[in-house]
């Protein structure tokens, strides 16, 4: 049997939803321009190239090395990593022994001869690079075959590979940073498989994300809401492919496409105000990082457990990814980064949503009753393409500029069938003494929705900078980022009839078990029958977001970097354009025929049983729908006043400006440092919107303009206890910017007999203020190890929270109610932070060498303080998006002489709410259950080239649920995707 897609695609005589989408893609108001970046890099490289080419010097055979006190065997690999040379070693030579610190000018081998001083240990040169040995004599052999350095000139690292590797350059970049952060590299990214940028950034301490599928979408840093943290791109803005949030969708970024994920949690100057949470910045590839020629393939087949929606139809998903870099010109000094991706995603889904309302009970008291059984399933397709092209000069240590581009795509076809039986008035329900509860009377629907969805994500980057004497640095970037979506709506609806025949027939009894309850029909074939489902409406949806984003910032860095000695100072100047624009249109399609139009003419057979239901689904067969539709449009009609204003009513284009400056002063002795400096951020907004009239529905225009400053100073010490213990502290004042959704020009006006109904964006919103504490402890041991403590405390003032207000005019009686978000409430957060990474295991039988494990685990706590529709505080102990605990693990063991390596991860959320609700009962508050999800890898090295991995994603299962209640008891939403499988194969040249 053709899948559900495949019938749209080749019967083309009836794709009238399909020529609709078509010819709102065409026509739509912000049409995305072709993306042409290849015209955009040439042009400026040519003029940069020009520009550049005058004072361009050859490279140098002196380096500026900078290497802090530390384990001889990072030592050398970050001394590899300053000057692009070759040096092998054996881990055993290297093990325990300590380098000092070194700063200055000088040769490889001058610092090579610094490092080993008293080490009993000696360099050889080799071809294009260094072997590192033990003295010479009879009894002390180099343990390490030195022809095989020789004869591979391009291996250009130690041989650490795997886990181990990616654990040891993410400790290298949190050992060398000022700030409290944590990072993941490409090793460690998209491996478990993490399918976009978000999957990864959850397994970094602190972190969990927001999906209610199986990939991650929205980032929650330290149990703070993605709006209130920032998220960059090598530094630079990204664009938003939503309306309602600041919070960066990464679905669109595969996690294939970034080399490192970094997150700076504790507030600097020199980094974005909007940083309640934390900053987190994705890394791209440099040719000259990896040196020399580099080309990877990666090629995976995948098969998803879940493909039976209505039928076993979905075949093997994949995706195909090439990464290739070098360098170019005499002296190396042109770099080539080029980089693609394609991935096809077929997997159903089923969701179970069952809606609770709370109403008395035969003994008076308030009990909660399944409103309404709900069951939808989802035939998706995910189609994934994209990718990058970087072009870098570097014609020494003191420069380096590159111009980057990149375009990301994400197409999701779905197809969504949906059967709901609801207990419309809430009335008439019966609570027995056995626990039961039924209703004598209900309605069913049957919904089809045909709904693709276009995300894209693209952008261009130019970056400068220039160390004039190892001590003053200047650094230039601007960077532009497009985000947005369009998504056609096709939705079909036919329910029963509302006599009381039909609605009797379909009352329905119940008894809590467990998650699930027991239910069945009074009459099940009658609910089955798809005779008894008519023509209700169809509704032709159309949905545009795009988001513009312009960031330009200028740094001037004198003596202020990690490495750097005494007095520092760093200032800087950004300024950044945000543009949104979304549009939306809906037209109501009504039938106009003589007799009513019954499901069953447009109904597919089939035996599909959805989850938690004993009964056969109806489901629409939408090709001979709009088939039907195509050839007798003239049975079809619209309201045209309801199209006018559905047209507009969510039309909305909203501008922001921000302008910033910071200044900071650094100290760096022998074992201590002290940041500390000032932030000052100006932002200007414009927005033009609708103001709704909800009795005539009609729009008429409405805009605004709003601005507002903050002065943000911070504070950061470091203190060096001694060669393994570090312990940092900080505080630092942030900003946390309203949603968007909150401040746009949208305002709704309802009048009744003696109330009018204002629901409206606060305008004069200001930004949150979050007074941030941070103190963390770091003790790195047995030279790749690492166990951590991190406190944090955020006390946050001008919280946004949703409220509603009454006032009451005594001459014309009549109460007016606002509904809006105010800065009324505070909050505040406070947690702990543990973190452990164990490369090894020496004290266990041999048999264990290969094993190692990373882990992590985040305690939250939190409180809402909020004025309650009597004018009194109250309190809420929870944030929106903030779970209490979470976790991860990794464990990965190496064997077959390190050709092959196992690894198992685990990760743990909480239970968290999406909301804060203040105006209900705290048994209406919506939670998402604790999720739990294994994901494993088993990674084969076949030879020096080839590479074979196998995957299993979702080992147990797992699903997602959401529960209500008082004690959040009565499951009411659960998310079914099943488990994925991948077997692919790896080429690195």
């Amino acid at each position: 049997m053709k899948s559900r897609q495949q019938k749209i695609i080749t019967q083309k005589a009836t794709e009238a939803h399909v020529q609709l989408t078509k010819k709102r893609l065409e026509a739509s108001a912000f049409a995305v321009p072709k993306f042409r970046p290849y015209l955009f890099l040439t042009t400026l490289w040519l003029i940069f190239s020009l520009f550049i080419s005058n004072t361009a010097t050859a490279k140098s055979q002196i380096h500026t090395i900078r290497l802090n006190a530390q384990p001889l065997s990072k030592a050398l690999f970050a001394l590899s990593e300053q000057t692009d040379i070759a040096i092998f070693a054996s881990a055993d030579l290297l093990k325990g022994l300590q380098s000092s610190a070194i700063n200055g000018n000088m040769t490889v081998e001058q610092a090579l001869k610094k490092l080993l001083s008293g080490s009993s240990l000696v360099f050889e040169k080799v071809r294009d690079g260094y072997v590192i040995t033990a003295e010479k004599s009879e009894t002390s052999k180099p343990d390490i075959d030195t022809s095989i350095a020789t004869n591979k000139p391009d291996v250009k690292k130690m041989t650490i590979i795997g886990t181990r590797l990616a654990n040891r350059q993410s400790l290298s970049t949190k050992q060398d940073s000022t700030r409290i952060m944590d990072a993941l590299t490409a090793d460690d990214i998209g491996e478990l498989p993490d399918i976009n940028a978000a999957d990864s950034f959850r397994r970094i301490t602190g972190l969990n994300t927001l999906n209610d599928s199986d990939e991650g979408q929205f980032v929650v840093v330290r149990g703070i809401s993605p709006g209130m943290n920032f998220v960059t791109l090598d530094g630079m803005a990204i664009a938003s492919d939503h309306s309602d949030t600041r919070g960066i969708n990464l679905e669109t970024m595969p996690a294939s496409a970034v080399a490192s994920l970094e997150v700076y949690k504790n507030v600097s100057p020199d980094l974005e105000a909007n940083s309640t949470g934390g900053n987190m910045n994705m890394t791209s590839y440099s040719a000259f990082e990896r040196k020399d020629d580099f080309l990877q393939i990666d090629f995976n087949l995948a098969k998803y457990s879940l493909d039976d929606v209505p039928d076993n139809d979905d075949g093997l998903s994949g995706d195909f990814k090439i990464d290739y870099s070098t360098t170019l010109g005499e002296n190396n000094q042109y770099g080539l980064v080029l980089a693609g991706v394609y991935s096809k995603k077929k997997r159903d889904e089923k969701k179970w949503d069952p809606r609770f309302r709370y109403i008395k009970n035969t003994g008076g008291a308030d009990s909660a009753f399944r409103q309404r059984f709900n069951t939808a399933q989802y035939t998706n397709t995910w189609n994934r393409q994209g990718g990058t092209i970087k072009l870098e000069f570097s014609p020494g240590f003191h420069l380096h500029a590159y111009l980057q581009s990149y375009f990301y795509k994400l197409t999701e076809k779905e197809d969504r069938d949906i059967w709901n039986i609801t207990n419309e008035a809430g009335d008439n329900v019966i609570f027995n003494a056995s626990g039961t509860a039924s209703t004598p009377r209900a309605r069913g629907e049957v919904n089809y929705t045909f709904r693709p969805t276009y995300r894209q994500l693209s952008g261009n980057h130019f970056h400068f900078d220039f160390d004039f004497d190892r001590q003053h640095e200047i650094s230039f970037d601007i960077a532009q980022s497009k985000g947005g979506f369009k998504r056609p709506q096709h939705e079909v609806v036919w329910r029963t009839n509302t006599d009381n025949e039909a609605l009797e027939a379909l009352a329905y009894t119940y008894q809590e078990n467990s998650d699930f309850p027991d239910w069945s029909f009074s009459n099940a074939s009658f609910a089955e029958n798809t005779d008894n489902y008519f023509f209700d409406v169809f509704k032709d949806k159309f949905t545009q977001v795009e988001n513009r984003v312009t960031d330009i910032k200028a740094d001037y860095n004198f003596n202020a970097s990690s490495l750097s000695s005494g007095l520092g100072v760093k200032i800087g100047v950004r300024h950044r354009r945000n543009k949104l624009k979304n549009n939306s249109q809906q037209s109501n399609v009504f039938w106009q025929g003589a007799a009513s139009l019954s499901l069953t003419a447009f109904s597919e057979l089939n035996h599909f049983t959805p989850p938690h239901f004993d009964n056969i689904m109806p489901f629409q067969n939408e090709v001979s729908f709009f088939s039907f539709y195509n050839a007798t449009p003239d049975s079809f009609g619209t309201i045209a006043e309801d199209v006018a204003y559905f047209n507009q009513r969510d039309d909305f284009y909203h501008r922001e400006t921000i302008s910033s400056g910071y200044g900071l002063t650094q100290y760096n002795a022998d074992n201590w440092q002290i940041i500390s400096g000032v932030r000052y951020e100006s932002t200007d907004n414009y927005s033009q919107g609708v103001l709704r009239n909800l009795d005539s529905l009609t729009v008429s225009s409405n805009d605004y303009k709003s601005s507002s400053s903050d002065w943000l100073p911070s504070i950061s010490a470091r203190y060096h206890v001694n060669d393994y213990l570090r312990i940092q502290a900080a505080w630092g004042r942030s900003l946390g910017r309203p949603e968007l959704s909150d401040i746009n020009a949208i305002e709704s006006i309802k009048t009744g007999e003696n109330e009018q109904i204002i629901t409206r964006k606060n305008t004069t919103l200001k930004p949150s203020l979050s007074d941030n504490y941070d103190l963390s402890f770091e003790y790195y041991f047995d030279d790749d190890n690492l166990f951590s403590v991190a406190l944090f405390k955020k006390d946050i003032k001008r919280f946004p929270l949703f409220e509603q207000t009454q006032t009451s005019n005594p001459q014309t009686n009549v109460t007016t109610i606002i509904n809006e978000t105010t800065n009324h409430a505070s909050a505040n957060i406070k947690g702990i932070e543990v973190s452990l990474i164990k490369n090894n295991f020496d004290f266990l039988p041999s048999a264990f060498d290969g094993l190692g494990l990373a882990g992590n685990a985040t305690w939250t706590k939190a409180k809402l303080n909020y004025l309650d529709l009597q004018g009194n505080w109250s309190s809420i102990n929870h944030l929106s998006h903030q779970p209490d605990f979470m976790a991860n693990l990794i464990v990965f063991y190496n064997f077959w002489n390190e050709l092959a390596e196992l690894r198992l991860g685990y990760n743990y959320t909480d239970h968290y709410s999406d909301q804060v609700i203040t105006d209900k009962s705290l048994r209406e508050e919506d939670i998402w259950k604790p999720f739990e999800q294994i994901d494993t890898q088993l990674r084969v090295d076949i030879s020096q080239q080839l590479t074979l991995k196998f995957k299993v994603r979702n080992l147990m299962n797992r699903t997602r649920k959401r529960a209500t209640g008082l004690h959040q008891e009565l499951l009411e939403h659960e998310v079914i995707f099943g488990r994925s499988v991948w077997l692919g194969l790896t080429y690195s040249y």
